[in-house]
Formats: structure tokens, C-alpha cells, sequence
């Protein structure tokens, strides 16, 4: 069965709100899936856009992510160029609350994604049931371990302050910069290499005022903000959120 008749059919799946209590679960291991892979992709996408290799956004990216594995990367500047990806969906067992509501067991269940690397930003395949040709992960060799600290939080801040935006060299290698406008404010997120992915905001407004922070990790996880320019410009995550 091809990968997109697969996803069609697990879309109907979704819609008709029907099956066993393991389809159910299953189903939910492809939220979980969904959501994890649609963290890498916007990794992915910022990662892409200082004209990488597939090989050394995916050195970027993938390593240290739970659930997540390699499987291989195509692609060296022009031409297609992509980044496949096994995903490891979970659910945790449910026991019915009421009506409406059932129970399932827990389930593990494996998706594959290509993230498809263009001059124009990164995009996923929605993802799909996992073939045999997604057995074997790659080995994915991560750079050392770089703690971003005060001194890259003056770096950024003096940056700012000089209305410097281009910073991509300043920082450690593998640190991934993005830059972006919003309401009259310049904001950079710098997300340090893998394994860490240490997180630092910084904005400056039109008028010349600065502001810079070190974001609390659960702010930046998946399913809340992002550490990114807009997040940077718009001052969020500043503070956690539970």
C-alpha cells in the first residue's frame, strides 16, 4: 500500500470515530506522532535556511529528540533534497470517564515522515504507516555539548543594541539564528546545537529599546511556543506557563 493511500485511510479512520478500543489507541499514538514531527519540521525549517546540506540539518535536528529516529538524508545543494524520519507515536492506556468517552489500552506505534528541504522554507508528507524499508535507523554523529550562557546573552544584547542582525557566525557552531519583524519589533531566537537546543530570546523596538532572555525550557517544548524571531518579537516566553 503506497504512503499516501495509508494516510487516506487512517484520515477516514479519524473521521468516521469508529473501531476497537486498540484503534482508538492507535489512533492517538498518531496525534502524539503528529505532534512531535511537527516540532522537528519547524526545527527543520529554520535549520534549512542557511543553504545546509540534508546531512547537516539533520546532524541539527534529530539527535536528542524522544522518539525520534534518522533514517536517512538525500540531497547536496541542487535537486531534490530531503530528510526521513521514523517517528515513534505513544499513548498512555485510558479508562472511560462517562459517555461518550473510552477506554483503550496503550500503545507504541512507529510513523514515517520526509521533510522535503526547498529554497522557500521546509515541509513534511503528513507522514505514514512505516514500510520495510524504514527497519534499519542511520547513525547520526551529534557535535559536542554547548551550553549557551551570559556571555552569549551580552553577545545578543549588544547585537541588538547596535542594530546587528546577522548573527549566525557569532555563536557556536550548529547554533541555529532566526531573525523576524513583528509590530515594530526586531526579535532573534538563537537555539543552541543538539543535545541541549539551549534557547535565548532578545528584541529591540524601533525606538531602540533592548530586551533579552533565557526562556524557561517548558515554555520552548513542543505544544507551547517556539524559540524563534516572531517569538522573540512578540516578548513571549517569558515565563512557564503551568
Amino acid at each position: 500500500m503506497s504512503r499516501r493511500l495509508v494516510v487516506a485511510v487512517a484520515a477516514l479512520a479519524v473521521l468516521a470515530g469508529c473501531g476497537s478500543p486498540q484503534d482508538v489507541a492507535e489512533r492517538e499514538a498518531r496525534r502524539d506522532a503528529d505532534a512531535k514531527a511537527a516540532d522537528l519540521e519547524h526545527a527543520v525549517d529554520l535549520a534549512s535556511r542557511d543553504d545546509r546540506f540534508a546531512a547537516e540539518v539533520a546532524a541539527l535536528t534529530v539527535p536528542g529528540r524522544d522518539g525520534v529516529e534518522l533514517l536517512r538524508t538525500h540531497g547536496e545543494g541542487d535537486g531534490p533534497t530531503w530528510i526521513d524520519v521514523r517517528v515513534t507515536g505513544h499513548a498512555d492506556a485510558h479508562s472511560s470517564n462517562g459517555i461518550g468517552d473510552e477506554s483503550y489500552p496503550e500503545a507504541t506505534v512507529p510513523f514515517c515522515y520526509r521533510f522535503t528541504l526547498r529554497p522557500d522554507g521546509a515541509s513534511s508528507d503528513g507522514g505514514s504507516a512505516c514500510d520495510g524499508d524504514d527497519a534499519t535507523a542511520a547513525a547520526v554523529t551529534p557535535g559536542p555539548v554547548v551550553r549557551l550562557g551570559e556571555d552569549d546573552l551580552d553577545t545578543l544584547r549588544a547585537a541588538l543594541a547596535a542594530g546587528t542582525t546577522d548573527l549566525a557566525a557569532t555563536f557556536p557552531a550548529g547554533t541555529i539564528v532566526d531573525v523576524a519583524e513583528v509590530d515594530g519589533w526586531t526579535g532573534v531566537g538563537v537555539v543552541g546545537p543538539p543535545p541541549l537546543r539551549d534557547c535565548l530570546l532578545g528584541r529591540r523596538s524601533a525606538g531602540g529599546d533592548v530586551e533579552v532572555w533565557f526562556p524557561p525550557a517548558i515554555t520552548v517544548a513542543p505544544g507551547e511556543a517556539s524559540c524563534d524571531g516572531t517569538t522573540a518579537a512578540t516578548g513571549g516566553a517569558r515565563t512557564d506557563p503551568h
